[in-house]
């Protein structure tokens, strides 16, 4: 152990696993870790979200909580953390290496800093970046990025953004695809949602309800659907919040007369989302904008025909694997859903397809390549 080299690593995100970032996270250090490589130390902010129980041991035993001044769970919290607190800790510490598994506004010196930036989302829409806080916050954020001595990221798609926005050449960026874990239903398993009934017949989206994931032309196409099968239900996970970056979906559902028929489910457990996946007739991720895509996945290991958008990463990712749709077409995403629920043979091909497809992204793979993105800094 003594004679390894030291990785320092942010864990920010690992006390936010409910997030798409914070399952990446788990899952490649979890990885890093058993291979055994390197000798990882994580720092972890101590926030209202964790309980470092939580965590495998395998973190648990590489990981320190570091309690801040600032209480207050939100953007200055983190800023706080990723640009005072985290370059910190190489003052007293013989590190080789710094790794931010997240984009963050870490300017790292002296040693290589390799940073994983999952995509630039405010650099292409502006509504995410709704006041001076976050415009300050991202000015940072896209020096700190640029200054990196390397960076991961998640998709060709990605690359090609990262590389035009911010003007960085493409040799200095690595791609490390995502991949999906297969979770048990428990036999146990209670549906605590009054929402979810178990007889429902159901078409499934999961992701966030902003504005880029195109929840409102989901809802719109739907009920044309809904015309053809009225006893079909959409199944629409997470929770709903007043904020200019969601659109009003109670109020659309209401002005669709889809009361009956659009379910927002608001929170539920890991294990109904494992239900809604094991039972759905397909899973619909018509998003206008995303760095991978990793719903499409989680579709494909629970063997559910997958209907998404013909754009972007969604593209990249899906290839056949997936019906494409026009995401910014009603008639295009309804189309979609109305082939696969009327043609078992394309909903089996989909299902057949998307299977093969995704012995392309496994979590082994990325851990092996991000490895050795770090022996190639480390020599």
């Amino acid at each position: 152990m003594a004679n390894k080299k030291k990785i320092c690593v942010n864990g920010f995100f690992l006390a936010k696993l409910k997030t798409g970032i914070g399952q990446y996270n788990l899952n490649i250090i979890c990885g890093l870790l058993k291979n055994d490589s390197y000798n990882y130390i994580i720092y972890i902010p101590k926030l209202n979200t964790l309980s470092l129980e939580d965590l495998p041991q395998i973190i648990q035993d590489n990981s320190l909580v570091i309690d801040l001044f600032y209480k207050r769970d939100d953007l200055l919290k983190q800023f706080i953390w990723e640009y005072f607190y985290f370059p910190y800790f190489f003052q007293n510490h013989t590190f080789s290496l710094a790794w931010s598994p997240y984009q963050s506004v870490s300017i790292i010196r002296n040693i290589p800093h390799v940073m994983t930036v999952h995509d630039v989302i405010p650099n292409r829409i502006k509504e995410y970046i709704p006041n001076w806080k976050y415009s300050f916050y991202f000015k940072f954020l896209n020096i700190s990025i640029k200054k990196a001595k390397h960076i991961i990221t998640i998709s060709k798609f990605c690359k090609q953004e990262i590389s035009s926005v911010l003007n960085i050449k493409k040799e200095k960026i690595d791609i490390t695809y995502l991949a999906a874990t297969k979770k048990l239903l428990s036999k146990k398993t209670k549906l605590k949602s009054e929402l979810i009934k178990s007889k429902d017949k159901f078409i499934l989206y999961l992701g966030g309800l902003d504005l880029r994931k195109n929840v409102v032309n989901l809802i719109k196409s739907f009920k044309i659907v809904s015309k053809k099968y009225p006893e079909l239900k959409l199944y629409i996970p997470g929770n709903y919040f007043k904020n200019p970056l969601i659109p009003d979906l109670p109020g659309l559902i209401e002005d669709l007369k889809l009361e009956n028929q659009v379910k927002l489910l608001g929170y539920i457990s890991d294990n109904e989302v494992n239900y809604l996946l094991q039972n759905a007739e397909m899973l619909a991720y018509p998003s206008l904008y995303e760095g991978f895509g990793l719903p499409i996945l989680e579709g494909w290991i629970n063997n559910l025909p997958v209907i998404t958008s013909d754009i972007g990463a969604m593209k990249e990712i899906a290839q056949d694997g997936a019906l494409l749709i026009n995401p910014n077409n009603v008639q295009s995403i309804s189309r979609g859903m109305i082939k696969i629920l009327s043609d078992k043979n394309l909903k089996n091909k989909l299902i057949k397809n998307g299977k093969k497809r995704l012995e392309s992204f496994d979590w082994e793979k990325t851990v092996t390549k991000t490895e050795k993105i770090f022996d190639k800094l480390l020599v």
